[in-house]
């Protein structure tokens, strides 16, 4: 593949992080190196001098290691994660990217007084002097999201529990929050299309809660294509925000990871997404996937359609075609459809 990152052999599954680190990125993800399918899943690692050749390196932590997030502090780099033999939030740390010591025990823990049938995929990040992580949790049959507080990024305490949504199904996964130039982004992957997996929200975030911006109907979709998934964000060398997800089939089985693609806000207010600028020479406006006619929006290969949508007009189209994948970014980035065409 020309832009995208696949692990060589093995099963290729969703990113835990991307952090620029020590003048290089580093990309860490999901993976079984033993065989094309989910289980013995390790931290895999990648590195580059950009956001599009990447050098896979040795898994850095598993099996059995569920990774969530990566945090530079200083001259250490964290990576947060989940074990598969108890439930509880891990910590390891390296000076180099690459080779890393766990931390002893958890921790952090589910809050006392709930039993929860998810705890995982943490988030971590900075605001306001302090560090937060957010835990994508379900008790009850609800989603849940929970914020934790620390001083040092090693001892961290429950916080408050920032959304809790039955709508979204029995848990959440991959939730963040983060900036986008001013603005606070809630972002995460529930289990209903509502009207997406993949949402966010803006609003504002003053350490204990989120405040909607759009308090109707705050979730939008990140994503309209059918097969965008997990999505972590970053800050690229030049400090612009990044999110980067998998594209995964079902049908096939088969994934990568979706191209880095630039978050900003429009001239109209609206939270949109393009692919990254070290990307867009490669974006055009014409494909042999994609076409529109008669109000509506066709993408297929060999004649087998995958995926149509109507629309009032024409949009803007651009497109990056790589060798089993199209992304498609409509009307300047403020909808995006991904797909895996082989």
């Amino acid at each position: 593949m020309k832009y995208h990152f696949r692990c060589k052999t093995g099963w290729q599954g969703p990113p835990c992080g991307l952090v620029f680190f020590k003048d290089r990125y580093h990309l860490y993800y999901k993976t079984n190196p033993e065989a094309n399918r989910y289980g013995n899943i390790c931290c895999g690692h990648a590195v580059s001098d950009g956001l599009t050749d990447w050098e896979e390196q040795t898994p850095v932590l598993g099996p059995g290691v569920h990774a969530g997030s990566v945090f530079c502090c200083g001259d250490m780099i964290r990576i947060f994660y989940t074990e598969e033999s108890s439930q509880g939030i891990f910590a390891a740390v390296s000076d180099d990217g690459s080779a890393f010591t766990p931390l002893p025990g958890p921790v952090a823990l589910p809050p006392e007084g709930g039993e929860y049938s998810a705890f995982r995929d943490p988030y971590v990040f900075e605001f306001d002097g302090r560090f937060y992580m957010t835990v994508g949790a379900g008790m009850d049959g609800v989603a849940r999201i929970l914020l934790y507080e620390s001083h040092d990024l090693t001892e961290w305490n429950y916080k408050s529990e920032i959304l809790s949504d039955a709508r979204f199904g029995s848990a959440i996964e991959s939730p963040s929050l983060f900036q986008v130039e001013d603005t606070w982004v809630m972002m995460f992957q529930g289990q209903k299309h509502v009207p997406s997996r993949v949402l966010f929200a803006c609003g504002e975030f003053d350490g204990a809660s989120f405040v909607f911006e759009d308090e109707a109907e705050p979730f939008k979709a990140l994503e309209t294509g059918t097969e965008f998934f997990n999505p972590v964000p970053a800050v690229d060398s030049e400090g612009r925000s990044v999110v980067i997800g998998w594209l995964f089939s079902t049908k096939t089985g088969e994934g990568i990871l979706s191209l880095p693609r630039e978050l900003f806000i429009d001239f109209g207010g609206k939270l949109s997404l393009l692919p990254h600028p070290d990307l867009m020479p490669a974006m055009k406006t014409e494909s042999r996937f994609v076409d529109f006619d008669k109000g509506t929006l066709r993408i297929s290969i060999e004649g087998r359609t995958l995926l149509t949508k109507m629309y009032r007009s024409e949009p803007d189209i651009g497109v990056i075609e790589d060798t089993i994948s199209v992304e498609v970014f409509l009307n300047g980035g403020t909808e995006n459809i991904s797909l895996i065409i082989c």
